[in-house]
């Protein structure tokens, strides 16, 4: 019980020590996500492949260093928007809210390198193709990011890999044919962002 006590004694001094910033972040993200299979009267039509299209993120990030382990806490909010194509079938777009909570490490005076989940909720997706709406998706997911960056002064930089650890699926029909689709909704991509610190 005393070992506790004094364990716990040295976290709560060690985080009215730790430096606390924040700032804001924007980039490019360079997406895809799963197969689109059709299916024909309820009988498997055909499977297409996607196609990596350019998305984008903006958000706001906390890191939260802590001295005694050389470590830092690092929390974000964004909202990403992705873009998949299929050839000859239109393109998959979605809307989400990104909640990375990051573990990192600095490397020597400017780098870093982090690992930690990213739980991700969906807002809107929709598949280009005529007469065809939403009729099911999955609207929660949770993935793994990693990667490495710098930070110079009040500007960072960062590289990171995203690909989600469940499955889900969206679930659309073309109401004329009755054909139906279903997209494997799991996004897998790499993230190239840029940050403002806002903090001194």
């Amino acid at each position: 019980m005393r070992k506790l006590v004094v364990l716990g004694a040295i976290l709560i001094s060690s985080l009215s020590f730790a430096q606390i910033d924040f700032g804001i972040k924007g980039g490019l993200n360079f997406a895809s996500v799963g197969d689109m299979t059709s299916y024909a009267n309820s009988v498997f039509d055909s499977k297409v492949d996607s196609d990596t299209k350019t998305g984008y993120h903006v958000g706001a990030w906390g890191r939260v260093a802590l001295p005694i382990v050389g470590i830092y806490v690092q929390p974000e909010l964004n909202y990403t928007h992705l873009k998949t194509e299929y050839s000859n079938n239109g393109d998959y777009t979605l809307d989400k809210i990104d909640i990375p909570v990051l573990a990192g490490m600095k490397i020597l005076s400017v780098g870093r390198i982090f690992v930690g989940p990213s739980f991700q909720y969906l807002i809107n997706d929709d598949l280009d193709i005529s007469g065809v709406r939403d009729i099911n998706s999955d609207d929660f997911t949770v993935g793994i990011q990693f990667g490495a960056g710098a930070q110079l002064g009040k500007l960072g930089v960062d590289l990171r890999y995203d690909t989600g650890l469940n499955d889900t699926e969206s679930n659309f029909v073309n109401e004329t044919t009755g054909t139906s689709f279903t997209v494997d909704s799991r996004p897998s991509q790499v993230i190239l962002g840029v940050s403002y610190k806002l903090t001194n």
